[in-house]
């Protein structure tokens, strides 16, 4: 009398493994291939808002003003908040109605955080007519969970990415020294 088996082989169990191991390594290089390029787009972003607001300070001869705010009118100490950029005509820092939003930038996903440091502190960047800033360096930290990218600000309002000197991964401070997420 036969009875039929219950069971799996050693090779069907093998075979199944293998496919959930092979299934598993490239779902998570997916999800790390599609966080570096979201980290990269939020960077792009800034680096094109930083842009945009030099060169209207420059071409309408005005003070510009970038922060983060909450509502779209008051400067906030959060960079993970939408970032506007503006023409500030009376440099106090608040958007008024007759002062034009240049470009913005929405919130941050709750996976990522921006924080800008500079030597005075300030939370916000001004550019001046002449295109320069009205406060010293700076940088740009975003941190998410698997990287560090740097925008490194010079006085004369340029921007330029950190460097990543040590190989991994993450961009580095313009003094070399490993960017800090907080």
């Amino acid at each position: 009398m036969s009875y039929p088996s219950r069971g799996f082989t050693l090779l069907e169990l093998l075979v199944v493994l293998c496919i959930i191991f092979i299934s598993a390594s490239l779902s998570v290089s997916a999800i790390s291939l599609v966080s570096k390029h979201r980290s990269e787009a939020i960077v792009s972003d800034l680096v094109h808002l930083l842009a945009a607001a030099r060169q209207t300070a420059v071409s309408k001869k005005v003070v510009t003003t970038i922060c983060p705010s909450n509502d779209g009118v008051r400067c906030e100490k959060n960079w993970s908040y939408q970032i506007i950029a503006f023409e500030d005509r009376n440099n106090n820092k608040i958007r008024e109605n007759n002062e034009p939003i240049i470009s913005n930038k929405s919130a941050l996903p709750s996976t990522h955080q921006l924080t800008w440091r500079s030597f005075q502190n300030k939370p916000y960047i001004q550019y001046s007519s002449v295109g320069y800033t009205l406060s010293h360096n700076g940088s740009f930290v975003l941190c998410d969970k698997s990287s560090v990218r740097v925008l490194i600000m010079n006085k004369m309002g340029r921007v330029r990415h950190g460097q990543d000197r040590d190989g991994d991964g993450n961009q580095e401070m313009a003094n070399g020294k490993v960017a800090v997420c907080k």
